[in-house]
């Protein structure tokens, strides 16, 4: 094998001779050679690694394209059971623009009842992976207990998508049959339905 003083000896006295005179040769001197043989090897580095760059590039594709194809798999094979939840929440739950109904509901069987609603807060919110509103209902209600007992059994049979949340009850006198109790209730209803 050849030294690399004497490869480069014989590239500067055969293709480097016809291209530059000697008075050029003279001024380069050794350093200006190096500094041509370290371009010559950049640009021969840049190619090779251009191509490793394009091979690595031509693998990622063929990787994202695998990647692509699963990815349709997985959301075309789940469609049946997607179908069979919405069917299921759509027939389980009621829709939002029933809502006024089943507040009705909640009213005319406080009223079957004898209970007193003196009014409803209630906030919405979407229930976090479901197509459902959470409806949360803050009712203060006034009655006696075995009343208000009898209302809430009755309203949670009668509208299964009702949920009782929280109740704390007061009674104004440990004499007093009335007390007045807040009711924390969750109404789940189909959104955008």
């Amino acid at each position: 094998m050849k030294s690399i003083a004497a490869w480069w000896g014989d590239l500067a006295s055969s293709s480097w001779q016809h291209r530059l005179s000697r008075r050029m040769r003279r001024e380069i001197g050794w350093v200006g050679f190096v500094g041509l043989a370290m371009i010559g090897t950049a640009l021969i580095g840049g190619q090779l690694a251009g191509h490793g760059l394009e091979q690595g590039r031509e693998a990622l594709a063929a990787q994202r394209a695998r990647l692509l194809r699963a990815a349709e798999m997985v959301e075309s094979a789940p469609q049946g059971e997607k179908r069979l939840l919405a069917a299921y929440y759509a027939r389980r739950f009621p829709g939002e623009s029933t809502l006024p109904e089943r507040l009705a509901e909640l009213y005319a069987q406080a009223d079957t009842h004898g209970i007193a609603i003196r009014r409803v807060d209630y906030r919405a919110a979407a229930e976090p992976a479901t197509p459902l509103q959470r409806i949360t209902l803050d009712l203060p209600v006034q009655g006696d207990f075995a009343r208000i007992h009898g209302w809430l059994s009755a309203v949670l049979v009668a509208m299964p998508e009702l949920g009782l949340e929280a109740i704390s009850v007061k009674r104004a006198g440990s004499e007093s049959a009335s007390i007045e109790a807040e009711l924390r209730l969750v109404l789940f209803v189909g959104a955008g339905r």
